[in-house]
């Protein structure tokens, strides 16, 4: 057996050859079109596969798997953030492709998605953190993707202006193909461990779809979907489609943007998810990237994919027109209403109990989901310990209200001939 053959084969239970025990189970993993492309539609195996070998394992057996195997592999995939070990910042990454390949063998067995839906509803805080690190491998991966197909394209511009080229002289042009192929290894690596993450969340996304609209969730999962739903389809999306990203990355752009839209087809009956889009500071554009997407998509993705996407893009429309005419200057808030993190209005105020701090709570939220830590004095923290603030949160939402009233009684401002407002 190859060494290639031996890393598709992750086994629980021991190995079922001729001479071991019968009560084992081996868990078989991509297959090899799967394991080999980074932008392809692999499956990773046959469904016939598990179903074959789950129905030869007792069922004492097969019933500890199905309730347990899902939450161990995601509390598994969280715990995995720190070993302890100098590497262990590179080394997670490739473990959690492992387990990624794993949770989405078996979730394609019925019994296997309960399992995930029921820890996702009974252990929220584990599952939140499994989500929240999920996004965050997604984010710097196909950052550091980009990163080097802009300087792989870079260095092939260069090669075409001839001049430009010659003048580099013998030596800088060698160590200008040294830095290709450095940048062309690296992106490659950093395609076949993110684009099997985007494969992980488009199937997390639609079996447990509520969870990533969480209060906790919803606007990071948002601001991630958007902002590379513009990269694909944005005006440098050329260099993530050029011939050097298909042929020596290995990266497919279009597989890739059709998974993000999947994503959004599966978080689209929630309003929650819209609204969110609508209030991402940092990649809304007035629904731009989600039209381009739907554009782009139109022609190969399902109809179901392609109308979710444009009826997420009317809503994100439609709120965002809403909360531009309801938005409030955070300037004449009093201090005690701001957060002191991200120095927004506070929805929900609660206090941390070791530094005092009051923070809003969904911003603190998203901080524990990363770090389980005060932010303040790097106590221990957990959710559970946040004390709530009615009084201050009555206070805020009456201030809230008053300013959204005297907003709503202003006089519409004077307007010019040409139907500008005059100064």
């Amino acid at each position: 057996m190859t060494n290639t053959e031996k890393r598709r084969r992750c086994c629980f239970g021991g190995e079922r050859d001729g001479e071991g025990s019968s009560n084992s189970l081996r868990f078989v993993g991509g297959s090899s079109s799967s394991s080999s492309s980074s932008g392809g539609g692999g499956r990773g195996g046959s469904g016939g596969t598990s179903a074959t070998v789950l129905s030869t394992t007792p069922v004492y057996v097969r019933g500890m798997c199905e309730r347990y195997l899902p939450s161990s592999l995601c509390t598994l995939f969280v715990d995995i953030e720190r070993t302890g070990e100098a590497s262990q910042f590179y080394d997670k990454f490739t473990i959690r492709n492992h387990i990624s390949r794993c949770l989405r063998h078996v979730l394609r067995m019925p019994a296997f998605r309960e399992a995930l839906v029921a820890f996702s509803d009974a252990n929220s805080h584990v599952y939140d953190r499994f989500s929240n690190m999920l996004l965050n491998d997604i984010v710097y991966l196909l950052d550091e993707l980009i990163q080097k197909l802009e300087a792989v394209h870079e260095i092939e511009q260069q090669r075409m202006t001839r001049a430009a080229w010659n003048v580099l002289g013998a030596a800088g042009r060698a160590e200008r193909d040294h830095a290709q192929r450095r940048h062309e290894r690296h992106a490659r690596t950093c395609a076949t461990l993110g684009v099997e993450l985007v494969r992980l969340l488009r199937v997390v996304t639609r079996i447990t779809p509520t969870s990533f609209v969480s209060a906790a969730l919803v606007d990071r999962v948002a601001a991630v979907i958007q902002c590379y739903l513009s990269r694909l389809c944005g005006p440098r999306a050329h260099v993530l489609r050029s011939p050097r990203a298909v042929n020596a990355v290995r990266f497919d752009a279009r597989h890739v943007l059709l998974m993000f839209a999947a994503c959004v087809a599966h978080l689209a009956p929630y309003d929650a998810f819209a609204t969110a889009c609508a209030h991402d500071d940092r990649y809304y554009d007035g629904g731009g990237a989600l039209r381009a997407a739907a554009d782009t998509i139109e022609a190969t993705a399902s109809t179901t994919i392609t109308t979710r996407v444009r009826a997420v893009l009317r809503a994100a429309v439609a709120e965002h027109q809403r909360a531009v005419l309801q938005n409030i200057d955070i300037d004449d808030a009093p201090d005690e209403f701001v957060d002191p993190i991200m120095q927004t209005l506070m929805r929900v105020p609660v206090q941390l109990p070791a530094s005092g701090v009051i923070c809003d709570r969904a911003v603190i939220t998203r901080h524990l989901l990363s770090d389980a830590t005060d932010p303040f004095n790097r106590a221990p923290l957990h959710v559970e310990q946040l004390v709530p603030l009615p009084q201050l949160q009555a206070r805020i939402d009456a201030w809230l209200a008053e300013q959204q009233k005297q907003k709503r009684e202003e006089p519409p401002a004077p307007r010019g001939d040409d139907g500008d407002e005059r100064q």
